[in-house]
């Protein structure tokens, strides 16, 4: 078991992370979606019981799982948190684009040009316009 300063640390940590992708849904959702982070985080299993178990409620085990299994059946759940973290990806990328490498094959590597690095971070090799590649 971890030391409980450490426990609390990761605590905030995920509530934060947590709050940013449960954005538009209801209390009881965000709930839920705090809840099953922290839980995952702290007890390190997807098991709904290990998660239950790391939430340490003041409830029977059994009831925590219960509420846990009620709120993981929620499509709508799923839809927010897929919709939410779809963006707060798409804007990650915007901000600091992947490398990614680009190849042509061409028929012949005599004719193969350098290895570029364009203006986005992006690999490209470039072939000599006189082949078809």
């Amino acid at each position: 078991m971890k030391h409980p300063v450490d426990r609390e640390t990761q605590k905030n940590k995920v509530q934060i992370f947590s709050n940013s992708i449960s954005e538009g849904l209801n209390k009881t959702a965000r709930r839920f979606v705090e809840d099953a982070l922290v839980g995952i985080s702290l007890g390190g299993s997807l098991r709904l019981t290990e998660i239950s178990r790391a939430l340490m409620e003041d409830i029977p085990l059994h009831a925590t799982h219960k509420r846990l299994s009620r709120n993981l059946a929620n499509p709508a759940i799923s839809d927010v948190l897929s919709a939410n973290l779809l963006q707060a990806g798409a804007l990650q990328i915007q901000q600091d684009p992947p490398m990614m490498l680009y190849g042509m094959s061409c028929t012949s590597s005599a004719h193969m040009g350098p290895l570029a690095l364009n203006s986005k971070r992006h690999f490209s090799a470039h072939c000599c316009s006189s082949l078809s590649c």
